[in-house]
């Protein structure tokens, strides 16, 4: 059939071809009337693009989709009809049938339905069949065929009471796509859109893994993902998935590992949820980390499950079972990624592992390749013959009951956004058609539509003239009189020109005569109004601004002064003021427009007199500023380059300024201000000028012009010098965050467009005059310093930039080190060690020169070297806090701390060995000590100080510092040999024995003393810890009557706790009298120790606590 349909469609494409060739080469030939509407080129294409239009539209419009035809197979209809009999017999059942439910009567058809899908022989029908679940609909068996049923060839109905599972035969999904199309639609036609909210996929991939291949697993994974497609866009649902792991009893060692596992244990379920993606998670990295801990739990109950094994046949399967599992565990994720991988991705929710039968057969003894191609350890496992189970179902019944939860949620289904998509096209079509349809009489509507144009702002021309206020009709007259600029220079071809070009013509010089008028009547009048509003209180104003608004005024009305920069300037610095704004292009463009047609306005004489007047009153030398600054263009700004927000980052920024300054204090009109312009100036602000006019300057008395021309200069050199200062203060370094833009910074100041050098430049361009040095010393020195050209000189730009540049030379390694923590440590570490700064040392060359340099430059430079040594300093501390966490705090944690005898109430106890290996030396503390700490550390003093390096104090806490030197103390104590022998010498005295005491006896880690009354007391020397192997601490007393009395404490530190326990006083930082005693017996003791740190005393230990982190808590992040 849909060969017949193209045969018909080239056809008919042929036949069209034949005209389009005709209305080609024919078209110029055909005439109606006066007209030859196929003439040219774009109407003949026009036209055979109309017809290829209408033609398509025909075929979308008017023929039926072959696709969308009903079946015509006898057989397959007589399926599809049976397979509606079954939908609609479960229907009725379900619907006349109620259940008790908490109390309430439910109907069946309102529990949720589940289709159950998966490939050939995936094991669906025998996993319901085998659930021992108690269902109130489903397939019916006989006993022999619950272990092996028959292939289901139509759909089954499975209700319990929570739920309705549709087993859909495995053919509806991989080969049969009609009978799977007519299923949705049943299911829509007898139970609405809201059917659907679930879909289990029974997946047999541990049967597939005997012979797996990566093509058939993901040419599976995208047959499935299709049907899952197919469902959610007849439901408009995005529907949870739930991967079911049939078959697991294939993976060798599962029957072994479960085996011995009860009834309700085989019940639950085995597997993983999938919860909602959060943003930003991956489907892919929820399994794997959710398996790798199902498997984790597997690994912890190998070794039990091994130990309770007693058919040795299986041990090694159950050994290896993990492995298997973590076999399935790729393939799943195979899955995953290819489901993952799709535009809309399945709302997966769990994948649980199942086994409904175990087959009882050997099948070439299937588990001699139970490892497959992964071999894991470095023999090859014997391979054993598994003993024969007792078919059971495996982890399903509470799945089917209780695992299935999540409910489908409304979505856009992508056959609503295809069906959009195609009626978006069909629109855009019957657009591109209207639009060839017309085309050929735009030509006529255009210019309906320019006349229509025309008159309407002729229209608005009108309106604008009543508006008032100058500014206003400015603005609302732009928008008019760009239109009709526009209309009046169209020169667009015409394509039918021989019926419109007279017509367009004339419409173009009707709109150039408003264009004209308005310029003159609304822009050149709005302007003068604008002026003339101004002036009327121009005692208000500014004298400077109201001279040149007159300036500017007078010249509206005398062309021979005009000036149209100078008239569009004062526009824009009084638009500014007014409107807070930028004037805008196009209202700059129909100004300029304006001033060029040279016509001369009638002024107001009065208004022009009383400005004058009143320029006239103010003081000679005020005056003559006034004029000096409006002399030619003085007023106007001029871009400069002060090097300012140049790169990233910038090294020099101003918040303040930008590139432009008044034209007046520049250098290119210095000379000729104070040569010509200034006696100029005090000229006519005696004498008078056109502006001011003669008449009123009559009163000033011209012999005083020399003295105000003195002033003059006097007062615009200040003026000058106050503004290059002012520009100076408000330009600042830039402030780094860090070590990377400390040298960016750098590098921004000595590269090829070096901010620093353009300032220094544009300053010295500017003010290198001898007035402006000799009144200024801060502008003569940043002269002298650029002017300077001797390389020898110490404080000369040369040099600056040569220790800048070796600056940069010197961060460079560091910044672009692997380890930039480390190699600022070295670089640090080593200026630590140096005494006084060295001659190839850039920081303290640099230091010096900014010394000698002129402000702003000395401060700038100050500021790059604290910033370099301030981050340098921090990322060395960083780098050290880290090695810090990583080499001590880590082991001091799990080893040392709240371990006695640093806790005295610690039930656990620092192991000999940990001990050495902490504190020894050389041990884990000395060596980080020796390492990283030393080059920063004044030991000189009692307390231990953290030293200062390059006058910048270290990141480090010295609280932190106190505990290391504690730490050092204990060393002494426990190694007073300076090695990694541990021994602590003590001496005991004996004082005492109680009245009841005949002896005394102690035994401490293999070293015994006794005491009676019968010989003298005489001090013996012990050694701690004692034997390697004799960890007991023993107190024995003997009556007369020979009866024994015994304490015994055990553990390598047991005697530091019966010091603990028996200290009764102490005398002396080495002097502890110790009282041994019990309920009876009582014998005192002086204890002696010889070393700087006596470790029996309990204050050296209670207060030794190592900090998580070596630098303060503000410096952590910084």
């Amino acid at each position: 059939m849909n060969n017949i349909v193209y045969k018909k469609h080239i056809t008919s494409f042929g036949v069209l071809g034949i005209f389009a060739i005709c209305i080609w080469f024919l078209g110029p030939s055909i005439t109606i009337g006066d007209l030859t509407p196929l003439l040219q080129v774009e109407e003949r294409a026009y036209a055979i693009v109309l017809l290829f239009l209408l033609w398509l539209l025909k075929i979308i419009f008017f023929e039926a989709d072959p696709s969308t035809l009903p079946p015509t197979d006898p057989e397959l209809i007589k399926k599809i009809k049976a397979l509606e009999g079954r939908i609609a017999g479960a229907t009725q059942f379900l619907q006349k049938t109620a259940i008790t439910k908490q109390g309430k009567n439910i109907h069946l058809h309102q529990l949720p339905w589940y289709l159950f899908v998966g490939p050939a022989q995936s094991g669906k029908t025998t996993l319901l069949a085998n659930t021992q679940v108690n269902f109130i609909l489903s397939k019916q068996f006989k006993q022999q065929d619950t272990q092996q049923p028959s292939i289901s060839e139509t759909c089954d109905w499975w209700v319990t009471r929570d739920l309705t599972i549709i087993d859909v035969p495995s053919k509806y999904v991989t080969t049969n796509s009609t009978l799977w199309s007519a299923l949705l639609t049943l299911i829509t036609k007898y139970r609405n859109k809201q059917a659907i909210q679930g879909i289990i996929l029974a997946l047999p991939l541990p049967e597939l893994m005997e012979s797996f291949s990566q093509q058939k697993m993901v040419e599976m994974s995208q047959t499935l993902l299709q049907r899952i497609h197919e469902i959610q866009q007849q439901f408009n649902l995005k529907i949870p998935v739930y991967f079911i792991i049939t078959k697991c009893d294939r993976l060798p060692g599962f029957v072994e590992f479960f085996k011995d596992s009860g009834g309700d244990e085989l019940a639950q379920t085995w597997g993983i949820s999938l919860p909602p993606l959060k943003e930003n998670e991956k489907p892919i990295d929820i399994f794997i980390n959710r398996f790798n801990l199902l498997i984790k739990r597997l690994n912890k109950q190998l070794i039990w499950r091994m130990h309770q094994e007693r058919t040795s046949a299986a041990r090694p399967y159950i050994k290896d079972f993990p492995l298997q599992v973590e076999r399935l565990k790729g393939m799943i994720a195979t899955l995953i990624k290819v489901f993952s991988a799709d535009q809309v991705q399945p709302m997966m929710r769990g994948i649980y592992l199942t086994s409904a039968i175990q087959p009882m057969m050997q099948e070439n003894n299937q588990h001699a390749t139970y490892l497959g191609d992964s071999q894991v350890t470095d023999t090859t496992l014997q391979i054993f013959n598994g003993p024969v189970s007792q078919s059971k179902p495996y982890f399903i019944k509470q799945l089917l009951l209780q695992g299935l939860t999540s409910a489908a949620t409304h979505i856009t289904p992508q056959s609503t956004l295809k069906r959009k998509s195609q009626k978006l096209i069909y629109l855009s079509l019957l657009g591109l058609l209207g639009i060839a349809t017309i085309f050929l009489g735009k030509e006529f509507q255009d210019n309906l539509q320019r006349a229509h144009t025309t008159q309407t702002n002729l229209a608005n021309y009108q309106a604008i003239l009543q508006i008032t206020k100058p500014i206003e009709r400015l603005l609302m007259a732009t928008p008019m009189i760009t239109a009709l600029k526009q209309e009046s220079v169209n020169t667009t071809s015409s394509r039918l020109p021989n019926l419109f070009s007279a017509y367009s013509n004339k419409l173009r010089q009707t709109a150039q005569i408003a264009y004209q008028q308005a310029l003159q009547t609304v822009v050149l009048t709005g302007i003068k109004d604008y002026f003339e509003g101004y002036l009327q209180n121009s005692q208000d104003k500014k004298p400077e601004q109201t001279y040149a608004v007159l300036k500017s005024y007078l010249m509206l009305g005398n062309s021979q002064y005009k000036q149209d920069e100078l008239v569009l300037s004062t526009i824009e610095q009084l638009f500014q003021q007014n409107a807070n704004n930028k004037i805008k292009q196009p209202l700059i463009d129909i100004i300029k427009a304006a001033l060029a047609l040279n016509l001369s306005l009638s002024l107001d004489s009065a208004l022009v007199e009383k400005t004058q007047k009143h320029l006239n009153n103010l003081p000679s030398s005020e005056l003559s500023y006034v004029i000096l600054k409006n002399i030619n263009n003085n007023n106007l700004t001029t871009d400069i380059n002060l090097g300012i927000n140049i790169g990233t980052p910038p090294a020099l920024i101003s918040q303040a300024l930008d590139n432009n300054i008044p034209r007046l204090f520049t250098a290119q009109t210095f000379s000729t201000i104070l040569s010509r312009d200034i006696p100029t100036a005090a000229q006519e602000a005696m004498q008078g000028n056109w502006v001011l006019g003669h008449e009123l300057a009559s009163h000033r008395n011209p012999a005083q012009i020399t003295t105000l021309v003195g002033q003059l200069q006097t007062s615009y050199v200040n003026h000058y010098i106050d503004l290059w200062e002012s520009l100076l203060a408000d330009i600042h370094l830039y402030k780094p965050q860090n070590l990377v833009q400390t040298n960016a910074m750098i590098a921004n100041l000595i590269s090829q467009n070096s901010p620093l050098l353009q300032l220094l430049q544009t300053i010295q361009k500017n003010t290198h005059f001898a007035a402006i040095t000799m009144a200024s010393p801060k502008m003569q020195s940043l002269d002298a310093l650029v002017s300077n050209t001797n390389a020898t000189e110490s404080n000369s730009l040369y040099h600056i930039f040569i220790c800048l540049k070796a600056l940069h030379q010197y961060l460079d390694p560091i910044i672009t080190a692997s380890d930039v923590g480390k190699a600022a440590f070295i670089t640090v570490a080593q200026r630590a060690r140096t005494i006084a700064p060295t001659q190839d040392d850039p920081l303290a060359e640099l230091t010096a020169i900014a010394e000698k340099a002129p402000d702003p430059v000395k401060n700038w430079l100050t500021e790059i070297t604290d910033s370099t040594r301030r981050y340098l300093l921090q990322e060395a501390g960083q780098y050290v806090n880290a090695q810090w966490q990583s080499q001590v705090t880590s082991i001091y944690q799990t080893q040392i701390a709240d371990h006695y005898p640093f806790e005295k109430n610690a039930q656990t106890e620092v192991a000999i060995p940990h001990l050495v290996s902490f504190f020894g030396e050389p041990g884990i503390l000395s060596q980080f000590y020796q390492q990283y700490l030393q080059p920063f550390v004044n030991t000189s003093t009692k307390q231990w100080q953290w030293k200062v390096v390059d006058n910048q104090p270290l990141p480090f806490s010295g609280e932190a510092l106190q505990q290391i030197q504690l730490a050092f103390r204990i060393q002494h104590a426990f190694f007073p040999n300076g090695n990694n022998k541990l021994i602590v010498p003590f001496v005991l005295q004996p004082l005492t024995l109680g009245k009841k005491v005949k002896s005394f006896n102690l035994t401490m880690n293999g070293q015994s003393i006794s005491f009676d009354n019968t010989s003298a007391p005489i001090p013996r020397q012990l050694f701690w810890p004692g034997e390697k192997n004799n960890h007991t601490t023993q107190l024995s007393w003997t009556a007369p009557d020979q009866k024994v009395t015994a304490n015994s404490i055990n553990g390598e530190w047991g005697w530091f706790k019966l010091v603990n326990q028996s200290t009764q006083r102490i005398f002396a930082r080495k002097k502890i009298l110790l009282s041994f005693s019990n309920t009876d017996y009582q014998t005192k003791y002086l204890l002696f120790t010889q070393g700087r740190v006596n470790p029996f005393l309990p204050l050296n230990f209670q207060n030794f606590e190592l900090p998580a982190n070596l630098i303060d808590k503000e410096n952590i992040h910084a």
